[in-house]
């Protein structure tokens, strides 16, 4: 009878053990995101936790959330519309401070479950919101260093799931792309291991959470016709259903969208911008030497990756075909290409979280086959959102060097300013 020693990643000690490994780089990720809120919170914020959802003094809050922290002469970011929705998840109260009702209400899942763990209290509600925040980067890393652990590499790769685009705009502005990527690495990991009940669920959140989560469910679904496993294919087509219920309840309770959001040919918002770019996320940069190129160096190789990343996802086409994720990525691709969503490439802050788990999908099919430069996309599109927390930490510095009244310390940092 054959025996295993216990360092065995297989034996049962083994598996055992790497487990244990993977939680702890999961914590210590969920541990860094929270220790960079908190940062935000008491040297930037005032120690007003609802600034994390980044309210614009362009719109008006509701009531009930009247007197959190607005940042002035803003326009706000994604995250003050979906807390909006949280605290009114049946869209029973005023909507006037949602800027598109019908899209926002279908991206329910963090919200939803803001508003059930809060339970329905006000008071709670956006505490609740974070921790859906924090325990999906919790969920991520843990997917990826299983997947890394999986691919023969270290579980501490899981730590880089918190340099995927979008996981840092979750974090500090409560976005909910970052719940998507992370249940992109769910959905990976589960199709490895065969663990179709928990992948089941996986597809069931995943358009619930934002509306190109579908691409996921289609691609388990096609699949399973194109090896004629009818009963697969209508189980996993059922996983579907929750969004279709919520989206048809959405049909009747808002009017259409006014907004047309598909493109008349392949990329026309791109054509139609003329490769404009606008750098005003990263508030703050301007305070760091060589910012201001940097940002626009950093934009053209994000657009150039979002490009690549759509070339080598449609060039292998046949390939792709050959698996679900494969399938789900070339459907990634036909919805980002085909879409019209007005300011989406005006910001590398904006695209490369939007299209980053096409970017996750294609990386990790860099790794299964051993084609390395289908995860240039994924690496070169985590640069240009990573300048925002860079710059709030360059602030920060900022700040703490100028209460310290020291002469060495202000001498120091001049020469670095300069």
């Amino acid at each position: 009878m054959e025996t295993r020693s216990p360092s065995d990643p297989l034996s049962p000690i083994g598996q055992k053990r790497q487990r244990r490994r993977v939680l702890l780089w999961a914590a210590a990720a969920t541990l860094l995101a929270l220790a960079w809120q908190a940062s935000l919170v008491h040297f930037l914020y005032g120690g007003d936790w609802t600034s994390l959802f980044y309210q614009g003094d362009r719109r008006e809050l509701p009531k009930a959330l009247r007197g959190s922290y607005v940042f002035q002469h803003n326009a706000g970011f994604d995250g003050q519309y979906y807390r909006v929705i949280a605290h009114d998840p049946l869209a029973r109260g005023d909507i006037g401070a949602l800027d598109a009702p019908a899209l926002r209400y279908r991206r329910i899942l963090v919200p939803g479950l803001a508003f059930v763990l809060g339970m329905g209290s006000d008071r709670w509600i956006d505490c609740a919101y974070n921790f859906v925040i924090l325990a999906s980067v919790f969920l991520g890393a843990y997917w990826a260093a299983l997947l890394a652990a999986a691919a023969g590499f270290s579980t501490a790769w899981g730590m880089a799931f918190l340099l995927v685009p979008g996981v840092f705009c979750g974090v500090e502005r409560a976005a909910v792309d970052i719940t998507l990527i992370a249940l992109t690495l769910g959905c990976l990991w589960y199709a490895l291991n065969h663990r179709n009940v928990a992948l089941y669920w996986v597809l069931v959140c995943a358009p619930l959470t934002r509306e190109t989560g579908i691409c996921l469910t289609a691609g388990f679904v096609l699949w399973e016709l194109r090896q004629r496993h009818w009963r697969r294919a209508a189980i996993f087509a059922s996983s579907a259903l929750p969004a279709g219920i919520w989206f048809a309840y959405l049909a009747r309770k808002f009017p259409p969208d006014p907004l047309r959001r598909f493109a008349w040919f392949p990329l026309e918002e791109l054509w139609l911008m003329k490769f404009r770019y606008d750098t005003h996320q990263v508030s703050g940069a301007s305070h760091i030497p060589g910012a201001g190129w940097v940002q626009v160096v950093l934009y053209y190789l994000a657009l150039g990756a979002a490009m690549m990343a759509f070339y080598l996802a449609l060039r292998h086409v046949r390939t792709h075909l050959e698996s679900p994720p494969g399938i789900a990525m070339v459907l990634f691709t036909f919805v980002a290409v085909m879409s019209f969503a007005p300011g989406l490439w005006f910001s590398a802050y904006n695209f490369t979280r939007v299209f980053a788990p096409l970017a996750l999908l294609l990386a990790w099919e860099a790794v299964a086959r051993k084609q390395l430069t289908q995860a240039v996309p994924l690496i070169v599109m985590a640069a240009p959102p990573l300048l925002v927390p860079a710059a709030k930490a360059w602030q920060i510095v900022r700040g703490l060097v100028s209460s310290v009244h020291h002469p060495l310390v202000h001498l120091v940092f001049v020469i670095l300013l300069h």
